[in-house]
């Protein structure tokens, strides 16, 4: 397993944080430089994709980039599975095991979440595949956003490439990956239950510390007002949806 962690040069206390969190449990990794808005339409060029119609900040851009580019580099180094991370995480106590070999990845799993964003998450009903008796992989069936931790197989980094490529309008990396492809059917995500990492804004949420450099320049959307059948939607998402953990058995 190559882990790859998504870090500005300049960002040495989230690079501490990841150097402290990472070398505690073990676990080999290697800062990959994040994309800047300086080169976003050179990078763009590079990985084949169209960014003029985005409605994506730079730095949002940019952050979309540096996901792309890993992904690149796992299909033309040929790097079996690929664990790609940004550098606000935390990792839960097992993470190593997961993290340090790919032997226990079910061989048709190309796509696996190893973050918890939601407290919830809807999943397809008799698609668990235990690997311990408190851990598994359940495949996902509806939006759990992020991108902040998950792994990915070189077939399937060359096939959301292919698919990320066909896009005029591109949007948010998890958006697309973790939304829009799950909904679209487009491939299979599955999610580790319980999660072995989450962002430092979810871990620490009334107390966050490692703040994103993207906060600045995101664009924020309007609130819309939700229509009854939306809200319907929502509800009915809700109820059929499992719930995601990163409790002290992980920590």
């Amino acid at each position: 397993m190559k882990c790859f962690v998504i870090s500005l040069k300049t960002a040495s206390k989230r690079q501490s944080h990841i150097n402290q969190a990472f070398s505690a449990q073990g676990i080999p990794f290697e800062f990959f430089d994040a994309i800047t808005p300086d080169i976003n339409d050179a990078e763009a060029s590079r990985l084949k994709l169209v960014i003029k119609n985005t409605s994506l900040s730079q730095a949002e851009v940019s952050c979309l980039l540096s996901h792309v580019a890993i992904l690149q580099k796992i299909v033309d180094e040929s790097i079996p599975y690929g664990a790609i991370f940004e550098d606000d995480i935390h990792l839960g106590k097992g993470a190593d095991r997961f993290l340090c070999d790919d032997n226990w990845i079910p061989p048709t799993m190309g796509l696996i979440k190893l973050e918890k964003f939601n407290n919830i998450a809807r999943g397809q009903f008799g698609s668990s595949i235990k690997l311990d008796s408190k851990t598994e992989l359940f495949r996902l069936k509806g939006r759990h956003l992020g991108a902040a931790g998950y792994i990915v197989s070189h077939e399937m980094a060359r096939q959301l490439l292919n698919e990320l490529s066909q896009y005029d309008s591109l949007g948010a990396i998890d958006k697309i990956i973790f939304e829009e492809f799950i909904i679209d059917n487009k491939i299979d995500v599955f999610q580790l239950q319980p999660a072995i990492c989450a962002q430092d804004s979810i871990f620490n949420v009334k107390n966050t510390t490692l703040h994103s450099g993207l906060n600045a320049d995101r664009i924020v959307p309007k609130k819309q007002k939700i229509s009854l059948l939306k809200r319907f939607k929502r509800e009915f998402d809700r109820a059929v949806s499992r719930r995601i953990d990163f409790d002290n058995y992980n920590i």
